[in-house]
């Protein structure tokens, strides 16, 4: 008795086909995902606002208020880079006092703010959303 399959290497030519349509579809998904991170991350910094000059209403640990809005307006999305372990984007603000608003620290003045992170709290709750523009992207693309 013996057994003998064909139309093996067809499946493997279909399946390089498909894989390089995921492939060349990958950097549009992660570039979505950045721009979802960018607009949650400008959600939360106008959750509370004060005027300037006055105590903010943020307690540590809260994404700082909203006050001018630079902080906001400074929250960028990259562009998508291929490297050696995989696919990147960097999502985060330009502004100068971004950093030490997300972790904290001693200001050029001499004061110590605690953190109020605005960047890490937008990555954490979007993974099932990113996970779905994945998908997506990946199903057009081999439709």
């Amino acid at each position: 008795m013996g057994f003998s399959m064909s139309g093996f290497e067809a499946l493997k030519a279909k399946m390089r086909q498909i894989l390089g349509k995921v492939e060349a579809a990958t950097p549009a998904g992660i570039q979505r995902a950045g721009f979802e991170v960018q607009r949650e991350a400008q959600r939360l910094l106008a959750l509370t606002s004060h005027p300037p000059g006055t105590p903010t209403p943020s307690a540590p640990g809260q994404p700082p208020s909203l006050v001018s809005g630079a902080l906001r307006r400074s929250i960028t999305t990259g562009t998508v880079e291929r490297r050696a372990d995989g696919w990147a984007i960097d999502v985060g603000p330009t502004i100068v006092y971004g950093r030490i608003q997300e972790f904290g620290g001693v200001a050029g003045n001499g004061a110590r703010l605690p953190a109020r992170p605005y960047m890490r709290p937008a990555w954490a709750i979007l993974p099932d959303r990113i996970s779905s523009i994945m998908e997506d992207v990946w199903r057009d693309a081999v439709n």
